[in-house]
């Protein structure tokens, strides 16, 4: 009576431990793999919610009726799409001369453009990754005409 092994597998000596092996040569590259994939997802971020935020900004400020008025609404979109980000955030100085107050003569209202320049950089330290900076800097530039539609008091 012969017994039958349940590995009959001829090599099974001589493959013994290959898969130890290939597990220690695969878990860093997939473990960078993913530490990479959480970096461009940071980037992506980022980078769109830099890009919207200074878009709304600059959009709030448009449709302000002074200047003090669009300084407010600046400072709100900011906070409001920033979060916890804005303490890394920059934002250039604001040309508000456009913003001007209606005397009630025809041709009189504001005739120009807002425009916004927002810089914000995040960490990038924490990841570990070789040849990435500590931080990456984002930087969007939104443009937005003065609103000639918005709401104001006539003849104020």
């Amino acid at each position: 009576m012969t017994h039958r092994h349940a590995n009959t597998h001829p090599n099974r000596h001589a493959e013994a431990g290959v898969t130890t092996a290939e597990a220690l040569v695969f878990a860093p590259l997939l473990f960078a793999l993913i530490v990479f994939m959480i970096f461009l997802g940071r980037v992506a971020t980022t980078q769109q919610l830099v890009q919207r935020t200074a878009r709304d900004a600059a959009r709030s400020a448009s449709q302000a009726l002074t200047r003090e008025d669009a300084a407010v609404a600046l400072e709100s979109a900011l906070s409001d799409g920033l979060g916890t980000l804005r303490p890394s955030c920059q934002l250039a100085p604001v040309d508000y001369s456009a913003i001007g107050t209606d005397t009630g003569t025809a041709d009189d209202w504001d005739l120009g453009t807002i425009q916004v320049r927002l810089t914000c950089a995040i960490r990038t330290d924490d990841l570990g990754l070789l040849a990435i900076p500590a931080n990456k800097t984002f930087t969007a530039v939104a443009t937005e005409p003065i609103d000639n539609w918005r709401s104001r008091p006539i003849n104020s």
